[in-house]
């Protein structure tokens, strides 16, 4: 990751990145599926603490973006530019992982198996409830695009306040702002 104040990279960031990763895979690999992995959560016990690479990453986005709104870019442009990031990634990985499930015939890709309105949700950034309440069935072609719901839910907060608070305050305010609106979301 790029600092866009001094323009140099952070290596600490990008560690952090690799830690949360490893964590998340480790935790998936051993610990979320036992039934299908009969001596993985033993194979790795420490495995079971995976999740909190989900928490760790969100930390790392909101400093990341916090940090990139210092720049304080247009709406059109800051919007653009996390849409490139995110949505070509996930328009990838969702069709591998939808050809995959639908491919091999096992236990676990039986159970997984979801059909096309999947992959359409998944490609929306919005939250599973919506797909279930107005269209009547559990949306994503995998359970772990719900974290991008979450992600993008963070990017409009942060850039609506971004666009509210004066010129030169952002830094001081948002990071305030920022972690009472995300504790509203997190109870609601």
């Amino acid at each position: 990751m790029k600092n866009t104040i001094t323009g140099r990279r952070l290596a600490e960031v990008d560690g952090l990145r690799a830690v949360a990763v490893l964590a998340v895979v480790l935790y998936h690999y051993f610990q979320a599926y036992p039934q299908y992995s009969p001596y993985g959560a033993a194979l790795l016990p420490l495995a079971k603490y995976g999740d909190l690479g989900v928490e760790l990453f969100f930390v790392i986005s909101g400093f990341v973006i916090t940090l990139s709104l210092t720049e304080r870019p247009g709406p059109l442009r800051f919007a653009l530019k996390r849409l490139a990031r995110l949505w070509p990634a996930l328009v990838v990985c969702s069709l591998i992982t939808f050809v995959f499930v639908h491919s091999v015939g096992s236990d676990f890709t039986q159970d997984i198996r979801g059909d096309l309105s999947g992959v359409a949700a998944s490609w929306t950034f919005t939250s599973q409830r919506f797909w279930h309440s107005v269209f009547g069935f559990d949306g994503y072609v995998d359970v772990v695009y719900w974290t991008l719901a979450i992600e993008v839910r963070f990017y409009l907060l942060a850039a609506v306040i971004c666009w509210l608070v004066p010129k030169g305050r952002f830094g001081r305010v948002a990071p305030l702002v920022l972690l009472i609106m995300q504790s509203i979301f997190a109870v609601g």
